[in-house]
This record gives C-alpha cells, structure tokens and sequence, in this order.
C-alpha cells in the first residue's frame, strides 16, 4: 500500500511536467507573434512617419507657389 500512493504521486507531478512542457511551447510561440507583431506596428510607424513627412514638404511647396503667385499678382496689378 505504501507504494500506491508515491505512485500517483509520481503521475501527477509527470502531468505537470508535461503540461509545464505545452505552457512553454505556447509561451514560445506567444514570444515569436508578439515579435512579429511589434515589427510590423514599427513598420507602421515609419510609414506614417514618412507620409507624414511628404505632407510637410507638399505643404512647403505649395506655400512657395502661393507666394509666387501672390506676387504676380501684385505685378500684373490684378489684386
């Protein structure tokens, strides 16, 4: 009877290990997909980021042909 017990003992603490086994495999997994995650979300940044910066330009320019306008207009007398 005394070995009874150790041996369920024994089967329990095996299942933990094999569960403890399938929580490590899917931590892993979690680590890889939030990896992949994180370096599409950088990805998105440095696109909007760069659109961002394409905005400021065109905006820059078109400044610089209001301006130029303005002052044909000015010139031609029309304003």
């Amino acid at each position: 009877m005394s070995d009874e017990p150790s041996n369920v003992i024994i089967e329990h603490l095996e299942a933990l290990r094999s569960e403890i086994a399938a929580v490590k495999t899917d931590t892993s997994e979690i680590r890889t997909r939030l990896g992949q995650v994180e370096t599409g979300l950088a990805g998105l940044r440095r696109d909007f980021a760069h659109a961002d910066e394409n905005t400021a330009i065109l905006s820059v320019r078109l400044d610089r042909l209001i301006e130029r306008m303005e002052r044909l207009e000015r010139r031609l007398e029309l304003a």
